[in-house]
């Protein structure tokens, strides 16, 4: 059930990466879940114990194909702030 609301993994950018080192994980995920879904989601499934979760919603973007015009999905992006000696499974770990 909670599998297809996370859309990306962990996204691997500059910020993102020196985010890792902090211990703190950034997924795309579903638009309509609140901070206690996703905090149950990765209790549940993972085992994971998190300490903070930072959550924002992603402006819409226009795309445009030949004479169609649309928008893209819209996504919140979490920050996920774990304990220090936790470890995110490399499932999500993916590039």
């Amino acid at each position: 059930m909670f599998y297809d609301f996370v859309f990306k993994p962990v996204l691997f950018t500059e910020k993102t990466t020196n985010l890792i080192e902090k211990n703190k994980y950034v997924f795309l995920i579903h638009h309509k879940l609140s901070k206690t879904h996703i905090k149950h989601f990765f209790k549940k499934y993972y085992n994971l114990h998190i300490l903070q979760i930072n959550t924002a919603n992603q402006n819409r973007q226009k795309k445009n194909i030949f004479k169609k015009k649309g928008y893209k999905k819209f996504y919140k992006r979490c920050i996920l702030q774990l304990k220090k000696n936790a470890v995110i499974p490399t499932l999500f770990l993916k590039k």
